[in-house]
């Protein structure tokens, strides 16, 4: 029985720009190539090449949903596929899940930058905000946990900008043996409650 209070298909958030939701197949391969170019690939703690059939296969049915989720982030607009955001290890007990999975395709936002107003702070920004507070309203939880690689400055940017906090550093194998300097980030319900909880009138 799905005790989590989450959808396993179809949209699970909005912006006023974009959707994030459960993929659908025609997606799949976007996806793989996605996370399968160089300067996406080697931000992930696995930097081999993932297979496309392998991975069509883990996306439709071998991800254990909602307990872990690969999402896809598309435009409201006319559904252009933008990328990509996530969790695993999502915990009900202790209320908490760790976010990350983040790839956008730059080449494609570029060629809708038009589309964007003036003030938008980019679509990692704007999905990681949506996943925030998602994560504490329908996910309820307490904490929102998110490893990343300490030399991948933009991404630690993107975390700082929606609140999350810097707790450790500390060496993680990476999937070819080395060590790789990890940072680990943290939200609680408390500092968003204080900090971005929207009001509603």
């Amino acid at each position: 029985m799905n005790n989590y209070p989450v959808n396993t298909t179809g949209i699970l958030c909005k912006s006023k720009i974009l959707a994030i939701g459960w993929p659908d197949p025609p997606e799949y391969d976007k996806i793989t190539e996605l996370r399968n170019r160089g300067n996406t690939r080697k931000w992930f703690f696995d930097t081999q090449e993932v297979s496309s059939i392998e991975n069509r296969i883990w996306i439709e049915s071998g991800c254990n949903r909602p307990k872990e989720s690969i999402l896809s982030i598309r435009l409201i607009k006319d559904n252009t596929f933008l990328g990509t955001v996530g969790w695993t290890n999502w915990d009900l007990e202790m209320r908490t899940a760790n976010f990350g999975r983040l790839a956008v395709d730059l080449s494609k936002i570029k060629q809708l930058v038009s589309l964007f107003p003036p003030d938008y702070p980019g679509v990692a920004i704007d999905a990681c905000l949506t996943m925030r507070d998602f994560g504490m309203t329908t996910m309820q939880l307490n904490t929102i946990i998110t490893f990343l690689k300490a030399d991948n400055f933009m991404a630690k940017k993107v975390n700082e900008s929606i609140g999350m906090k810097e707790v450790r550093r500390y060496n993680k194998a990476g999937s070819d043996g080395i060590p790789v300097e990890t940072i680990e980030m943290r939200l609680t319900r408390k500092e968003w409650e204080s900090n971005f909880k929207k009001i509603k009138i």
